[in-house]
This record gives C-alpha cells, structure tokens and sequence, in this order.
C-alpha cells in the first residue's frame, strides 16, 4: 500500500519552453526560488553577524590626549570583557610560590644539547626528603592541537624539585564522552616553549 503524504509536489508537464506560457511560468518559479534562497541567506548572515559582532569597541570620542605628558587613554563602550590567556615565557620563569601537590598539573623542563624540552605532567607524589617529585607524564595530541592526552604506556618518572618551572591550572576536558575525557586543555599558550 502506498503512503500518502502531506505535501505536495509541484505537478510539471514536460514541455520544451520557448517563447510561451510555459517558459514565463517557468522563470518565475525560477526567480522565486532566487529570492527565497537569498532571504534565507541574508537571514543566516545576520544572525551571524549578530552572534559574532561581540567585540570590543574604542569610541573615538572618549579618547583624551593631553600634550603634557603625552599619554592616550582609551575607553571600551563595551562591558563585556576578552579573555586573555597567559603565554609560558622561558625567560620569565621564576622559583615556584610554593611546592606542587599531588594532582597539580606542573610544566618540566629537560635539557637537551642545544634547547630545553619541556613537557606537562601531572604530580604523582613528592619527595621532601630527595627534593624530586614524582610526575606521570603527558603528551600533546595529534589529532586537537593544544590538547594534552595520557600516552597507552604510562610514562612515570622521578623529576628534581627545580626542573619543575611552573604549576599549571586545573585543565578542562574537551568533550563530555568518556574517549573525548582524555583530552585535556590548559588555558595557557604554550607557542613560545619547545613543548612535547
């Protein structure tokens, strides 16, 4: 038994348009679909647009300059506020604030011949008595750059207490499947460390 739907379809006779009734009927179907399709298209742009057009604005007429010191002060028009992400600097590191913890997330650096390597890990245990801290190491994804996945053999080791530059925040996962877990982001850029 065939089934019968709702819609419609449009009945079309076959003909050969030419300078007839058919060919007129013919482009104005034509031309309705052109409008439909734009003003769909310009509605999906707007939205767009709209979603997107979130920025900071400078309002011109808000900036003071004063010639005697010779500063710019700038106004933002817009509450909301950027995210800014630090950057990992090699040359800044400085002595940690205080020792990692178990489950902190530290970056270590590892000297090679001619740069340091460094890589994330998470702290396991730490050694008052030898100044080592036990970290379970991290690698970078292939597959979501700037995520950090736990290789398929566990990669343990003993680390001194001064290779570790920096505790890390807590990271976020990327997905909410138990596969998409693994992956792990820091809201920290790493672009100007040779990271692992």
């Amino acid at each position: 038994m065939r089934k019968v739907s709702n819609s419609q379809r449009r009945k079309i006779t076959s003909c050969i348009p030419s300078d007839t009734p058919e060919k007129d009927m013919f482009e104005k179907n034509i031309e309705k679909d052109k409008i439909k399709r734009k003003n769909k298209d310009d509605k999906q742009k707007a939205a767009t647009r709209n979603l997107f057009a979130k920025k900071k604005n400078v309002d011109f007429n808000d900036i003071s300059s004063s010639e005697e010191d010779g500063s710019l002060s700038f106004t933002d028009s817009d509450q909301d506020s950027t995210d800014w992400i630090p950057e990992a600097d090699p040359s800044a590191f400085e002595e940690l604030d205080r020792n990692p913890k178990p489950n902190d997330f530290v970056l270590v650096s590892f000297s090679a011949k001619n740069d340091n390597l460094f890589y994330v890990g998470k702290v396991i245990n730490l050694e008052s008595s030898n100044n080592e801290v036990e970290v379970k190491f991290l690698r970078k994804s292939v597959k979501f750059s700037g995520h950090f996945v736990y290789p398929l053999e566990p990669d343990v080791g003993m680390v001194p207490l001064n290779d570790a530059k920096m505790i890390l925040p807590p990271p976020s996962h990327l997905g909410k499947t138990k596969r998409l877990q693994e992956y792990l982001k820091f809201e920290i850029q790493f672009s100007n460390i040779n990271l692992r």
